[in-house]
């Protein structure tokens, strides 16, 4: 400790300044720290709040529009609907059953390929690409927002088939959501 002292004593007017500069700023900043670090976190939970509420609302807006699609009648809408949801992670087949309206998708690379067979390879691992299946079997292999794809040669019309009887997925129901219209 004297040798720190001894130091210190002969330490040039310079070093002494810069010294305690050096400590003041340390001092001052941990001071901030301890000031800012209640007035953060309550910042932070004042935005985890916020984005809870948000997230809520979004919620029940996309489920109002969903259940509007559904009393329209609005297939294409719904089919968007039923797309992104088969998209989510660990969702192989999504369906929506009414009396008017039957429509089903699924995401699932594996699943379009053993329904489709081959044609449908080069289309399978991009993103967003999805199986639209009516009631009647039409099938349209659609991409991000619905989009219908095309053959990878131009000027082909977008790509649809109808999936024969034997070639049908069947898929034993797990739990529905059912709405009275």
């Amino acid at each position: 400790m004297k040798g720190v002292l001894r130091s210190l004593r002969d330490l040039s007017l310079r070093g002494k300044v810069t010294l305690t500069l050096a400590v003041v700023f340390l001092i001052s900043l941990t001071a901030l720290l301890l000031a800012l670090v209640p007035v953060l976190a309550a910042q932070r939970q004042r935005l985890l709040e916020q984005d809870k509420r948000l997230l809520s609302t979004l919620r029940r807006n996309y489920e109002r529009e969903f259940i509007y699609d559904q009393l329209q009648r609005n297939r294409d809408s719904l089919a968007l609907h039923l797309q992104d949801l088969a998209g989510q992670e660990g969702i192989v087949w999504t369906r929506l059953e009414t009396r008017d309206l039957d429509v089903g998708a699924t995401a699932d690379a594996e699943v379009i390929s053993r329904l489709l067979g081959a044609d449908a390879a080069p289309f399978l691992g991009r993103p967003g690409v999805a199986l639209i299946v009516d009631e009647d079997g039409e099938a349209d292999l659609v991409g991000p927002g619905g989009r219908p794809l095309r053959y990878p040669e131009p000027g082909l019309q977008p790509w649809m088939t109808r999936l024969s009887s034997g070639r049908r997925m069947t898929i034993a129901p797990c739990g529905h959501i059912s709405w009275q219209q």
